[in-house]
């Protein structure tokens, strides 16, 4: 294998880390907001415990 072979698989690799990166990213983006949305949640029913609303009907 010559250097331009390898400077293009190396190549190659890094492309194929910077697309894997970017989609991790976009998952944990979207892993915090369904965090943040049952902590909200959470909070809610926290709140409606502690005025005695936490029976369902």
């Amino acid at each position: 294998m010559d250097y331009a072979e390898r400077l293009a698989g190396l190549r190659a690799l890094i492309a194929g880390s910077k697309a894997a990166a970017e989609r991790a990213k976009h998952d944990l983006a979207d892993s915090l907001a369904r965090i943040g949305e049952a902590e909200r949640l959470i909070g809610e029913i926290e709140e409606l415990q502690s005025k005695g609303l936490d029976h369902t009907p």
